[in-house]
């Protein structure tokens, strides 16, 4: 996770031309977030399922086992069902997370449902009994067509409009914004401001104002973006609340600022609070927001924009106002609304200039004290020695001796503190090192743990399918239910914990049956035979975790309702009905797949 965290934070400086016709640098990030959540996220915590896959098929002779794709499948429902709930349930009293955007959910949630139809399709429906080379190739090529769809979907491209990504930089020339959509003359943009949710509500909880019904409208009340990025020595951010769909009558906007890890009080910003006026016919004002440049060394911090519910202000004759424009402020108008950016996420960069002249002297200082010692030396040390933090570091006088207890942990864990120490540090290759070496140590893993779970299965007398779905599936999702449970926790939206179990179970169909079954079915072609897949209990498991996925989804859907708030958290009785609904659904997908198994109901 370390490693994937370093190479999705990766950026560079490209050469972009402002409104005004100047060429400035402006630092973008290498990565789509959509696609290292589908790709690198999905890889990294799906990978013992993906790997134990292969290597059975390929340790097994090339022959299908049960092991691997009930793993896949109860792995799968264990995501769907446990891990949801549980982030359901973890927000807390009062709070909710609600998907940002609903487009990249839909489509990595269809992705994971299709995953197990076709898997089913597969065994049962085009040629039962017998895998072919091209039901496994395209399996696999449909891990490519997933994340396509879903950045397609990120960025807009085929939704409504063509979006184009274009950016701006600030007058000071420190501030870098990303924007979307083009600019209509007025100074209106084409209806950035005036998007609303899937469901047709705002993320406010209000109806979006449209003009019709006769009645002219207020409008709908947006950001210009949902996310800025400026430098710590801008000095001022300068952003854009837009007007759309409507600007009849005088609306009042309340806006505030609220502390991300970027904290206020003059600290790193200046706290603002207040109400924007929008006068009749006024489709844009600008918010300032000083940024206190601390000239020290630190990571990327941010903050948030957040507006509240516009309101109506009555109509008065103002200065100018023709007797047209009074006359058309007096009509019945409809109410205004929020729009889908109503919070802006502002990122504070460090100075380019200034990091890069610190990383130069920590890089000299760095080899002048170590003296030759690298950090992956550093590791074995810290490996080898006895204490939280590698024991007698200077940094804590006060720390106290190792206990007996500290010990015997220290002798039961070393080998595993020594195999990890095996892995190169993150700075290794921008990361790469990292990454590919931890797949390589989790497939052994793998192999050793697919070999424990068969022999654990033969000796109290279990059925490998079973082991498979309630045992190993169970043990091979713990990196997701971790990941998952902290991005519930930490992040502002439920798209990162909800998406990445999506992602996960759509990538481990894809990969973890698509390598394995093609390698099989081209083997086997090789020798004149059919590779054969007995669909039985596999193709029973999968009908019914897609029946209960169907369910799981349409309770997530449900719980977008204003009342609730957003698919996770919420009051605490809707999410700890949920949550208990969602974890009943995975006992029924244990018991009726172990029932099966043992010819208790039947299959197909």
């Amino acid at each position: 996770m370390a490693s994937i965290e370093v190479i999705t934070s990766q950026e560079r400086r490209v050469w972009l031309r402002g409104p005004d016709g100047q060429k400035r640098k402006a630092t973008v990030r290498v990565w789509n977030e959509t696609v290292s959540n589908l790709t690198l996220m999905a890889l990294g915590s799906s990978a013992p399922e993906i790997l134990l896959s292969v290597v059975e098929i390929c340790g097994h002779g090339f022959r299908a086992g049960e092991l691997g794709p009930n793993t896949i499948v109860g792995s799968a429902a264990f995501n769907m069902f446990v891990i949801i709930g549980l982030c359901v349930y973890v927000i807390p009293d009062g709070q909710s997370r609600r998907i940002k955007h609903p487009r990249v959910f839909f489509v990595t949630a269809t992705w994971s449902v299709f995953a197990y139809a076709w898997l089913y399709l597969i065994l049962a429906y085009f040629s039962p009994g017998v895998v072919e080379i091209w039901e496994g190739l395209l399996t696999l090529l449909f891990f490519p067509l997933c994340v396509a769809f879903a950045y397609v979907a990120d960025r807009r491209l085929l939704f409504c409009k063509f979006v184009r990504k274009r950016y701006r930089a600030g007058g000071r020339g420190g501030v870098i914004v990303e924007t979307e959509g083009e600019a209509s003359p007025d100074g209106d943009r084409d209806s950035a401001a005036a998007d609303v949710g899937e469901d047709g509500r705002t993320p406010g909880g209000g109806a979006a104002a449209a003009p019709g019904g006769g009645r002219p409208a207020a409008g709908v009340f947006a950001f210009e973006e949902d996310a800025v990025t400026v430098a710590e020595n801008a000095g001022v951010l300068e952003v854009r609340v837009l007007r759309a769909d409507g600007a009849r009558g005088a609306v009042a906007v309340p806006y505030k600022t609220v502390e991300g890890s970027a904290k206020g009080g003059g600290r790193d910003f200046q706290d603002i609070r207040g109400v924007l006026e929008f006068h009749h016919n006024e489709t844009c004002k600008v918010l300032r927001v000083n940024i206190i440049d601390d000239e020290e060394y630190e990571k990327n911090k941010d903050f948030w924009l957040e507006m509240g519910e516009p309101r109506l202000l009555e109509a008065s004759g103002g200065k100018g106002e023709e007797p047209a424009e009074m006359a058309e402020m007096a009509e019945p108008t409809a109410p205004p609304a929020l729009g889908q950016h109503a919070t802006l996420r502002v990122v504070i960069q460090e100075s380019y200039e200034f990091k890069s002249a610190v990383d130069k002297v920590l890089k000299k200082t760095r080899l002048a004290v170590l003296s030759g010692t690298t950090p992956w030396r550093e590791q074995f040390r810290e490996a080898v020695t006895v204490g939280a933090g590698g024991g007698g570091d200077d940094e804590d006088d006060d720390e106290k001796p190792p206990s007996a207890a500290d010990y015997l942990l220290h002798f039961l864990t070393v080998f595993w503190k020594l195999l990890f120490a095996l892995v190169p540090p993150t700075d290794y290759w921008k990361g790469w090192a990292c990454f590919w070496v931890s797949i390589g140590v989790i497939g052994v893993l793998t192999a050793l743990i697919g070999d424990l779970a068969s022999h654990f299965g033969c000796t109290v007398g279990l059925k490998d399918s079973v082991t498979a779905v309630v045992f190993v599936a169970l043990g091979t999702s713990v990196p997701d239910t971790f990941a998952s449970k902290m991005a519930a926790c930490q992040d502002r939206y439920a798209d990162a914990s909800v998406g990445n179990v999506t992602g996960s179970n759509a990538v481990n169909v894809f990969l973890g049956i698509g390598v394995a079954w093609s390698l099989a079915a081209v083997y086997h072609r090789s020798q004149d035979r059919p590779f054969r897949v007995e669909p039985g209990t596999l193709a029973f498991s999968v009908t019914l975790f897609t029946v209960l996925a169907f369910v799981c989804i349409a309770v997530l859907v449900y719980r977008r309702r204003p009342e609730i708030g957003g698919e996770l958290g919420g009051p605490p009785r809707a999410k700890a009905a949920t949550a208990a609904f969602f974890f009943s659904l995975w006992l029924i997908y244990v018991v009726l797949s172990s029932l099966e198994a043992y010819c208790h109901i039947q299959g197909f």
